[in-house]
C-alpha cells in the first residue's frame, strides 16, 4: 500500500502562535507593556523619556537577574524605584489593568493579507496563545514574562480568546 504525500490543496487549517508571530507588542517590546509610561506620567508628568529609558533598562537588568519569572508587581517596583516614584497599590494595579489588546498589541503587517489569502484558498487560520501571552495582553496575570512562550509547549496552548485587530 502507498500513501501520496500531502499536496498543498490537501491543507484544511493552519495553526498560528499569535505573539510574534501574528501580532507584537506595539513598540515592540514586551516589558513593560506599552501603556506603561502614559500610566506613570498620570502619577508624576514630569519623568522624561530618558528617565523611562533607563528604567526600563534596570527592568531588563532585573528580570535577568531572576532565576525564574519574576513576580508582575515587584518588576513594576523596580521600574518605578529607578523613576523616583513610590510604588503605590493604586499605581501598581493601574500598571495591570485589564485593557483592550489593541491597547498594547498590533498585528504585523502582512498579516491580513495572509489570513485573507488562506481563506481564500479555504483554509481554516486558528490563531493559538500559551495562557502567559493571553494574561500578558490582559494584564490579569500575577507574573511576567519577557516574551510570550514559543508555540513548542503545544501541550500547554489553548485558542486565544481575542483575534488581533488588523492594523
Amino acid at each position: 500500500m502507498t500513501t501520496r504525500p500531502p499536496s498543498p490543496d490537501d491543507l484544511r487549517a493552519v495553526l498560528f502562535d499569535s505573539g510574534g508571530v501574528l501580532m507584537r507588542p506595539i513598540g515592540g517590546r514586551w516589558n513593560p507593556r506599552a501603556d506603561f509610561e502614559q500610566t506613570v506620567l498620570t502619577y508624576d508628568p514630569a519623568i522624561t523619556p530618558e528617565q523611562f529609558a533607563a528604567a526600563i533598562d534596570a527592568g531588563e537588568r532585573f528580570f535577568t537577574a531572576s532565576s525564574s519569572t519574576p513576580d508582575y508587581d515587584d518588576y513594576h517596583r523596580v521600574l518605578l524605584r529607578d523613576l523616583g516614584v513610590d510604588p503605590i497599590p493604586q499605581l501598581l494595579a493601574d500598571l495591570r489593568r485589564e485593557v483592550p489588546p489593541a491597547t498594547v498589541l498590533e498585528t504585523y503587517p502582512e498579516v491580513v493579507g495572509t489570513l485573507e489569502e488562506l481563506s481564500r484558498r479555504g483554509v481554516r487560520p486558528g490563531p493559538v496563545c500559551p495562557p502567559s501571552t493571553r494574561d500578558w495582553a490582559s494584564g490579569s496575570s500575577s507574573r511576567r514574562t519577557r516574551s510570550p512562550p514559543s508555540s513548542a509547549a503545544v501541550s500547554r496552548t489553548r485558542a486565544c480568546t481575542t483575534t488581533p485587530a488588523p492594523p
